[in-house]
């Protein structure tokens, strides 16, 4: 590859952006099978020249044969980048982010597109890049963009934010504080047009929202109810493989009970840091964060004036409080879960089950083992056969297995209480159908305490005993399992009800 970059400042404009259409061909169609052909155009000098073409636009014309050579430039920069850390790193050693963050505000949206595009492949997996981009404030401007009725710009936007959000928590807040959560939740129902760019960026929503809610409580209430859960649940019915995967994975998020935060637990000795004697409480170092303490002590000053100055006082609120909040933010988990099944999502997640496709069939387990977190879902579960599809699936990595299985005992669990006479009203009301479903549900997870009241007042055994009489090969294979569970069961006697040992003969 000869070294023509040099001659690249030289040249016209209608000059430029020819050369710059043979850089682009070459490099993107050598990207994948070539790296090594990457690094010699850079080598011989083009970054710099590139960068200096992207700021072009700094002198004012606005041409049409300008703005294509800028355009240009930001595609040949996104193609010399294309998985290649090191040159993302010279990228932004030449100086290029920052006239990449200031043409997403360029008048022409070809080049709007173009720079977005260079800016989502820079920021993928390189930490200084993302910290660069959100520092030239790209982040408004990126969020203006995903509002856009051009289904290419919003898709290129949200993929930016998406590679600058992944694995990093900090810009991850800093996104949200500017607004984001919303303008990615419309791209779910963007019906701008159909095309495949629109397709795509719901996908990028989609996967968004699911970081958004990964670590956080109070995002994942805001996500709920700011209208995501109806569209998220109608994409997983999508044609689009990628689609319904990514639709799942952010329903499964969303239904999930986020434990442990170090944010929101307080250790008991520290709501114990004084010690007493005759003049009353001696406060001893805090370890509050300095935000909850104010927070604390504010609230307290407007209950208790006089007590507003002891640390004691403020901490002992602060651990009420922040015990309130992990209690109420618990309950918010729980309403996604209950909302999620109520809006349609626990029958179409389960028909991904039957998907060939490892990562879609996992992540539609997951989220199902959310939702049977829920009493409030248990028995939907069960009615729309739920059970029998966890049980007879085929499913291809030990992972979705194992999420299986523990989907199945958390449903065990909560067989007992409003659950259980729930099940057995609708074991005596519902369609034949259903009671059947119900009562092969319970034969595999009721307690052995519990069998005589479902099976024996309930009429649960001749629901089984029916199947045996069905047409269908399947149906009866259904009920002779169940009856061998329950047999199983029956024979599994606590000590108190089994038979008491033979005498000892004397001799």
């Amino acid at each position: 590859m000869p070294p023509f970059f040099y001659a690249v400042a030289r040249l016209d404009v209608q000059d430029k952006f020819h050369l710059l259409d043979l850089v682009n061909c070459y490099s993107h169609s050598s990207s994948t099978l070539h790296p090594e052909h990457q690094q010699l155009i850079v080598d011989n000098g083009a970054l710099s020249h590139l960068v200096d073409l992207l700021k072009r636009h700094r002198d004012g014309s606005n041409s049409r044969a300008v703005n294509s050579v800028i355009r240009r430039a930001a595609d040949a920069v996104t193609n010399l980048a294309h998985e290649n850390s090191s040159i993302k790193t010279r990228v932004r050693m030449e100086g290029g982010i920052p006239p990449l963050v200031q043409l997403l505000e360029f008048a022409d949206t070809k080049v709007q597109r173009a720079a977005a595009g260079a800016l989502r492949t820079l920021a993928f997996k390189n930490d200084e890049n993302k910290n660069q981009i959100v520092e030239c404030n790209a982040l408004p401007t990126l969020i203006l963009m995903l509002r856009s009725e051009d289904a290419a710009i919003h898709y290129e936007a949200v993929g930016v934010i998406g590679n600058l959000v992944h694995s990093s928590p900090n810009i991850k807040k800093e996104v949200l504080l500017a607004g984001a959560l919303q303008p990615v939740i419309g791209l779910l129902s963007c019906l701008i047009d159909v095309s495949s760019c629109c397709s795509e960026s719901q996908r990028e929503a989609a996967l968004l929202l699911g970081q958004f809610a990964a670590t956080d409580s109070d995002c994942k209430v805001h996500i709920a109810q700011r209208g995501a859960v109806r569209p998220l649940i109608e994409m997983l019915q999508s044609a689009d493989v990628q689609l319904r995967e990514m639709s799942a994975f952010a329903l499964g998020r969303l239904a999930q009970e986020i434990k442990g935060h170090s944010e929101t637990s307080l250790e008991n000795e520290d709501a114990r840091q004084c010690t007493g004697n005759s003049l009353g409480w001696i406060p001893k170092p805090c370890k509050c964060h300095p935000v909850r303490k104010a927070l604390a002590g504010a609230i307290t000053f407007c209950i208790y004036p006089k007590f507003a100055h002891c640390d004691v006082c403020i901490h002992l609120l602060a651990v009420v409080i922040y015990g309130f909040k992990e209690k109420f933010l618990f309950c918010q988990d729980t309403h996604n879960q209950a909302g999620i099944a109520h809006n349609g999502g626990l029958v179409p997640l389960l028909k991904l089950l039957d998907s060939k496709n490892g990562s879609l069939q996992h992540n539609a387990a997951f989220a199902l083992y959310g939702l049977a977190d829920n009493e409030d879902n248990v028995s939907d579960f069960i009615k729309v056969g739920g059970v029998q599809k966890l049980q007879d699936g085929e499913f291809i990595v030990q992972a979705t297995k194992d999420c299986v299985a523990k989907t199945l005992k958390r449903l065990e669990e909560k067989i007992h209480g409003r659950v259980l006479n729930h099940l057995l009203y609708l074991m005596r009301v519902s369609e034949k159908a259903v009671q059947r479903r119900v009562a092969l549900a319970l034969a595999h997870l009721c307690s052995a305490d519990d069998q005589r009241t479902i099976f024996i007042d309930n009429n649960g055994l001749e629901l089984l005993l029916g199947l045996l009489g069905s047409s269908s090969p399947k149906q009866q294979l259904d009920g002779s399992v169940a009856l061998y569970k329950l047999a199983n069961k029956a024979m599994t006697l606590s000590p108190v009800d089994a038979a008491p040992p033979s005498p000892t003969p004397q001799i």
